[in-house]
């Protein structure tokens, strides 16, 4: 049978100990490095050249569009 002193369980248990805590960081770093928008201060936009939608912010009047770089001015009315 499998003989194991003080010291490797020492050593197994740390090791164990590590793993989960640099599991627990990468796990906060992907969680923390996803963009997060904050969709109440957007809206979407339709751009009028090429049909493509993006988000603007709320605030703005005028927009570029990311696609065909057509400007495209925002009104409330505008539907998509």
């Amino acid at each position: 049978m499998f003989q194991i002193n003080a010291e490797d369980i020492l050593l197994i248990y740390c090791v164990l100990i590590l793993a989960l805590l640099a599991g627990l960081w990468l796990y906060n770093e992907l969680k923390r490095a996803k963009p997060k928008s904050d969709l109440s201060m957007e809206r979407l936009c339709r751009c009028k050249n090429c049909s493509h939608i993006y988000l603007i912010s709320r605030y703005e009047t005028m927009s570029r569009c990311p696609q065909c770089n057509d400007l495209n001015h925002v009104t409330d009315r505008t539907r998509i």
